[in-house]
């Protein structure tokens, strides 16, 4: 091996991935309260994937595996769930968007593949025993939840926390890197062998 040219573009023969993979995220605190699941073959995508889920749909009391994809209007949010207990929802797609059936399909056969990965880490294990999801708050929360109806609650997304103040910090110093930039003394750069290592 060389080492490669650190201008030229990246060379060599490209592995396929699996076509889904599954995976846990870290933030600030540790790891996220939700697994990942990626789509690498078109209609290609990321979302988000929680157990224990009870979303209630036409199919949550069948017997058998059900599934279906659902939309919450007030979010704007599609969430695909099964009478299993799984969730997946947050989807970012790269490319075309695939109808509801399309990503339903897809969908199920996710689910297929991820109950051989619980069947084989629990074979891995020398006590075998099916991982546990971590049980915290189903975020966002399901469309039929009972606090979306609550008397006297206002819910908020992410940035429903910050203050009119920390805003105001946050659109200054935007602003001020861009009038920087634009007067040719730029601001909060990044130089030397940060950059050039």
């Amino acid at each position: 091996m060389k080492s490669h040219p650190r201008h030229a573009r990246i060379k060599g023969d490209p592995f396929i991935p699996s076509r889904f993979i599954f995976g846990d995220a870290v933030e600030e605190k540790g790891l996220e309260p939700y697994e990942y699941v990626i789509h690498t073959e078109a209609p290609a995508f990321v979302c988000r994937l929680v157990g224990m889920d009870l979303t209630p749909f036409d199919g949550r009391d069948k017997d058998g595996f059900h599934s279906e994809v659902l939309f919450d209007e007030q979010y704007n949010l599609t969430h695909y769930v099964t009478n299993s207990g799984f969730r997946l929802f947050d989807f970012n797609f790269w490319g075309e968007l695939p109808t509801a059936a399309e990503l339903k399909k897809i969908c199920d056969e996710a689910m297929q593949v991820y109950q051989r990965l619980q069947k084989a880490y629990a074979e891995r294990e020398v006590a075998p025993k099916e991982r546990d999801f971590r049980v915290v708050p189903t975020e966002p929360l399901p469309p039929d939840h009972p606090l979306r109806t609550a008397p006297r609650t206002l819910l908020t997304p992410h940035l429903g926390y910050f203050t009119q103040d920390a805003l105001r910090m946050f659109y200054s110093g935007a602003v001020t890197a861009i009038l920087s930039w634009l007067d040719g003394h730029p601001v909060n750069l990044l130089t030397g062998p940060v950059l050039h290592d």
